[in-house]
């Protein structure tokens, strides 16, 4: 158990929000449900109601993204799942990112849920941030003002140490994949966190 923490894409469409498309996401997978779950209703499934869905136009719309991937350590591919939602960043108690999207994005409310939309501006200052720390002449001063630590249960070290700029490194790999590879026009990125 720890601080997980994760980047997400979805499809960008006209008034759905990244609520519906989870929630049409896992209405997919409530109907493929395994027979030993036939009998389970759509709440005790995920936890969301039919009302968390969008029209069934909207649901139609979005079926042809719900598809099969793998995760990046599945290389033989064994593990298929299926999803609308793709993973395109994840951390592991990188407290300091943490805090910069929850002060940033999540308006300092901390609770693991989808918050405000990660625009384009918001991934550039975060990489220009972690640059900024990592090419500084002093960088422990740097991160202490630009990136502190956040301490919480399971969140890992609260050092400036050498893991401390592995985390800054990593975040700068994965913001610059993710600026490559994002069509901000018609997809959406969102940041979402589990301890």
């Amino acid at each position: 158990m720890g601080l997980d923490m994760y980047l997400m894409k979805a499809p960008r469409l006209d008034s759905v929000t990244i609520q519906q498309v989870w929630a049409t996401e896992e209405w997919f997978g409530y109907c493929k449900r395994p027979n030993e779950y036939r009998t389970s209703s759509f709440e005790e499934w995920c936890g969301a109601s039919q009302d968390d869905l969008p029209s069934e136009k909207v649901m139609e719309v979005l079926r042809p993204y719900y598809v099969e991937r793998f995760a990046s350590w599945d290389t033989n591919h064994v593990h298929p799942h299926s999803d609308i939602i793709q993973n395109v960043g994840y951390w592991k108690k990188a407290n300091q990112i943490h805090r910069w999207f929850v002060d940033n994005v999540q308006d300092g409310e901390d609770d693991c849920d989808y918050h405000e939309e990660c625009t384009k501006g918001v991934i550039e200052e975060l990489l220009n941030t972690c640059k900024r720390v990592l090419n500084s002449s002093d960088p422990v001063s740097e991160a202490k003002r630009w990136l502190p630590v956040q301490e919480g249960f399971f969140f890992g070290s609260y050092e400036y140490d050498e893991d401390y700029f592995d985390d800054l490194r990593h975040t700068v790999e994965v913001l610059e994949n993710v600026l490559a590879t994002t069509d901000f026009d018609n997809e959406m990125l969102y940041y979402v966190s589990s301890w």
